[in-house]
């Protein structure tokens, strides 16, 4: 399994977690969408915005370690939003 689609499916588990006991919120990383360096964030919106799939979104961001770890989190994300299926909580 690619280490992007590991991360995807941490996201989906941690919402999972979070569903079977709300205060399980505090341990995970889903409270931390906003963590990080400024333009990592901004880098993560967009390419959650662009809702590009994680091969395509490596081959635009390179191997550099940076690269690697942007590309892990938004793919943590993506598995995020995928199990929410909810707008409004994913807004929140």
């Amino acid at each position: 399994m690619s280490p992007w689609k590991a991360a995807e499916r941490a996201g989906a588990d941690d919402v999972a977690t979070w569903r079977a006991d709300p205060t399980a919120l505090s341990r995970l990383p889903l409270g931390e969408f906003e963590e990080g360096p400024l333009l990592q964030v901004v880098a993560r919106r967009i390419l959650l915005a662009a809702r590009l799939p994680p091969g395509l979104i490596a081959l635009l961001v390179g191997r550099r370690e940076g690269a690697r770890r942007l590309l892990e989190l938004t793919s943590y994300w993506r598995g995020v939003r995928r199990a929410l299926r909810d707008r409004d909580t994913w807004l929140k």
